[in-house]
């Protein structure tokens, strides 16, 4: 569960950074690359995107860390009277 959260987490990173760059582009045609204007919508969707990954990242790795699930804990011993 910890790795899918991380995974998870990883792709939200990187559509952010995917996003926050074509945003940045196409202020005012101005920026590393000119994009046209359509691309605002595209770039707001990735970060819509992103920020839903990233909120479900955040549940895989609370649910996981809460029920101990990412530290190995040994096998329950049965103890004879």
């Amino acid at each position: 569960m910890i790795r899918i959260g991380l995974v998870v987490w990883g792709i939200q990173q990187l559509m952010l950074v995917v996003g926050l760059f074509l945003l940045w582009s196409v202020k005012d045609g101005t920026g590393i690359v000119e994009l046209p204007n359509s691309t605002l919508q595209a770039a707001s969707t990735v970060l819509g995107g992103g920020l839903v990954l990233g909120f479900l990242g955040q549940v895989f790795l609370s649910r996981a860390l809460l029920r101990g699930r990412g530290v190995e804990q040994p096998a329950p011993t049965r103890e004879t009277p």
